[in-house]
């Protein structure tokens, strides 16, 4: 794979009641994809941006997932809908 999702996870979950699948992704504190090589050669290429546009263009649908995620966070924050922070909710539009 080009990019391994990483982050660090909050001592005490925060959906104790979920399954321990979606818990490693609820109860992350933050995420970053990360992306090793040793393809030096490509670094100092004129093709680095073209290959940067292509494999950003792969993470594209999480980058996606996860605004939506946040705006629909929000909304519940400012109570226009409060069901919609509960993780299922949130994991049924993938």
């Amino acid at each position: 794979s080009i990019f391994k999702i990483e982050g660090d996870d909050y001592k005490r979950s925060k959906y104790p009641d979920q399954p321990k699948n979606l818990r490693a992704w609820l109860d992350k504190k933050s995420l970053h994809f990360t992306c090793h090589s040793a393809d030096f050669n490509l670094l100092f290429s004129a093709q680095l941006a073209d290959r940067l546009i292509e494999d950003f263009l792969l993470i594209q649908p999480i980058s996606d997932f996860l605004c939506a995620v946040e705006k629909q966070k929000q909304a519940a924050q400012a109570g226009m809908n409060p069901q919609s922070r509960h993780p299922r909710t949130l994991l049924n539009r993938l």
